[in-house]
């Protein structure tokens, strides 16, 4: 974890339920009592199978979404709105596509009223963080799906806000840019204290990247479990508390999709068929609560 000046909470999530109307006029409910906390400083990834909330929990953390019941509180205050704040990275990029790269990280500069030399100073910045220099001309009909998230990404950066939400950002990115991008992401949480909340499919991902993996599961989504990850970046893919790491995490959304349906529908590799003992990770079992049929 980034070191802070003290301990201190970013959020809460408390009982967090959220339920949807559709067109036809049914209900679904997409989360059931999610609760956790997120320290300043930490950065905090949100694993889980495709349907169990994470991209709707990362909505209503960022205030475009309102809960149907519980609260999340932001530095002890309820999050009722989107704000400077947070920062947000989207799993569609949502770029203007008549500006420019340059123009579209500095968007949100010109919107605070910035001086336009300093814009140009941020944004190339950032448009450099992600790989970008030679594009600052481009228009996002010229850039491939995976170039345009790479402005998306510098468009949140360069707005410099404390709390990063990030919704799969590197998902549709070649495998080279994703590994250079997350050593991006870890540099800025060291030098700025950037608290993250980072959805990802890839658990390999979470374990390189996390303080701290919080595994949803079920339908509605539930907390399944909350992984300390204590060991020191830069991280080692390879190694035995690596692989240790990522182990527990698939037994626990195993464990969560045998509960659901009766049935182990997520393959979990084990070493001589029991689950090796973490040492470097912290796992709290979360025993959900389970409505009766």
């Amino acid at each position: 974890m980034i070191p802070v000046t003290q301990h201190s909470t970013a959020f809460q999530i408390v009982d967090v339920k959220k339920t949807f109307d559709t067109a036809d006029g049914r209900q679904v409910q997409a989360l059931d009592g999610v609760s956790f906390e997120v320290e300043a400083g930490q950065l905090v990834c949100m694993v889980g199978p495709t349907g169990c909330g994470k991209t709707t929990l990362l909505r209503l953390m960022a205030g475009l979404e309102t809960p149907t019941g519980g609260q999340i509180l932001l530095e002890g205050k309820p999050v009722v709105r989107p704000g400077a704040d947070r920062g947000m990275v989207f799993q569609q990029y949502s770029l203007f596509p008549w500006r420019t790269v340059l123009k579209n990280v500095t968007f949100g500069l010109e919107m605070k009223g910035l001086p336009k030399k300093d814009q140009l100073k941020r944004a190339r910045r950032a448009i450099q963080q992600v790989g970008l220099n030679k594009f600052e001309k481009a228009y996002p009909y010229e850039l491939s799906g995976g170039m345009q998230q790479r402005v998306a990404i510098a468009r949140a950066l360069v707005n410099e806000p404390q709390i990063l939400l990030m919704d799969e950002p590197y998902g549709s990115l070649d495998e080279s840019t994703r590994l250079k991008l997350q050593d991006v992401l870890l540099a800025l949480c060291r030098d700025h204290q950037k608290t993250v909340l980072f959805v990802t499919h890839s658990l390999d991902e979470a374990v390189y990247l996390s303080d701290r993996v919080v595994v949803l599961g079920g339908m509605p989504g539930q907390v399944v479990g909350d992984l300390t990850i204590d060991m020191p970046h830069p991280r080692e893919r390879v190694s035995q508390q690596f692989v240790e790491c990522l182990l527990h995490i698939r037994q626990v959304i195993a464990d969560s999709a045998l509960n659901d349906n009766g049935v182990d529908l997520v393959p979990v590799q084990r070493l001589n068929g029991h689950l090796p003992t973490p040492g470097p990770c912290c796992f709290q079992d979360i025993e959900p609560q389970r409505k009766n049929p």
